[in-house]
């Protein structure tokens, strides 16, 4: 069986666009040619509305609806990685959600004319192991014939949409335990080496210079602030306040505490 229609139908399950007596028959269908279970016909029914969805939405670009994984209907995002409700399986390895203890996500979406032409998503996870588990979901026109939809990246997306919030309170709680440990966080790292460093006494240094985050907030420190705006801009990065994130291109990505 084609793997990409096996990921249609678990992602069909998932939503619960069709029951699980469906997914069954359609995948013994699939997968024997058994004609007598009428797994055709239920098939034959799922493409349909699929198919419809692909007129209105030939890339599946914004008909895509993000789901939660459950250990009936987990959320399979390629061959090596799928995701069940509190626990994730990558090739032959099962990893606890409470052990995950950094995420980074980046991805670019470009369009021509109001037409997509090219988009990609990439996530990784990173176990107790310190071995980073990198998923790429890619897409790309074809120049002849009709194109694949975005569902490969849609699917990335999904993953990290659901594992974000989830390790959210663990990422963070492992980003203090550093900065109160050494007294200061690298939140930005190029080629290895620290680029912006976060003090505990509420400082930050970039290129060695070194402001209060206190006064850069003030209106009275103009300075300070321009120096954040210049300095970060200049290397095409955000800052993110809310420690979900840290220094991330500004394209497309969010850097969930990578380091």
């Amino acid at each position: 069986m084609d793997p990409e229609v096996k990921r249609q139908l678990d992602l069909r399950l998932a939503k619960g666009e069709i029951t699980k007596k469906e997914y069954s028959d359609t995948l013994k269908a699939l997968t024997e040619g058994d004609k007598s279970v009428g797994g055709s016909s239920v098939f034959s029914t799922a493409s349909k509305a699929f198919n419809g969805w692909l007129n209105k939405d030939p890339l599946g670009e914004y008909s895509y609806k993000n789901v939660e994984p459950t250990d009936e209907a987990p959320l399979i995002v390629n061959d090596e990685l799928s995701l069940f409700s509190s626990t994730l399986k990558f090739r032959q390895t099962t990893l606890r959600y409470s052990d995950i203890r950094s995420l980074y996500y980046d991805g670019l979406k470009r369009s021509v004319n109001a037409s997509l032409s090219y988009y990609y998503s990439q996530l990784g996870i990173l176990p107790p192991s310190g071995e980073w588990i990198k998923i790429l979901g890619e897409w790309k026109p074809k120049v002849f014939g009709r194109s694949p939809t975005v569902i490969k990246v849609k699917l990335v997306e999904n993953a990290c949409s659901f594992l974000a919030p989830l390790t959210f309170q663990q990422r963070m709680q492992r980003r203090l335990d550093e900065i109160v440990r050494n007294g200061y966080l690298d939140i930005c790292k190029t080629k290895g080496k620290p680029e912006v460093r976060l003090f505990r006494d509420g400082f930050i240094e970039k290129e060695g210079v070194r402001i209060n985050l206190s006064q850069a907030h003030s209106k009275k420190n103009d300075s300070a602030r321009s120096f954040l705006l210049s300095s970060f801009k200049s290397k095409r990065v955000h800052f993110w306040q809310d420690w979900n994130d840290h220094f991330v291109p500004a394209h497309y990505s969010q850097s969930l505490d990578r380091s």
